[in-house]
């Protein structure tokens, strides 16, 4: 499986992850916008998700463009990463700009959990 199925097969279980806790998702297809996913939930803010499927940090500009756009589209930005090797992901919401390319992420983003992604059915909370 090349990186744009595994991509598109990672998306679509964040996408399953987040209509099972009852979210109605919108999935931009083929990498179009900042957002892969937008998960709407009435008497919630609107969620967009960027996920990423690799071991690649993800860029400052690219983490910072997320950021811009989910504050000025009152959209909650947020990040899906999977986990190399595992069948778990990690799900953040960006709150501040990052300045350089590093893992230290502190006061950056806050951490929602770490969810198991089940060889079939639905996502769990790990």
């Amino acid at each position: 499986m090349n990186w744009g199925a595994k991509g598109s097969l990672f998306e679509r279980q964040v996408k399953e992850f987040h209509e099972s806790r009852g979210f109605y998702v919108i999935k931009s297809g083929g990498s179009l916008g900042v957002f892969d996913l937008i998960a709407i939930k009435k008497g919630q803010q609107a969620v967009g998700i960027q996920c990423k499927n690799r071991k690649a940090l993800i860029s400052v500009a690219e983490w910072n463009e997320i950021l811009d756009v989910g504050n000025n589209s009152g959209v909650l930005p947020a990040l899906a990463e999977k986990i190399q090797g595992t069948s778990t992901f990690l799900l953040s919401v960006i709150k501040q700009p990052r300045e350089k390319h590093d893992k230290n992420r502190d006061g950056k983003c806050e951490m929602l959990g770490t969810f198991t992604i089940p060889k079939r059915g639905k996502c769990q909370k790990g």
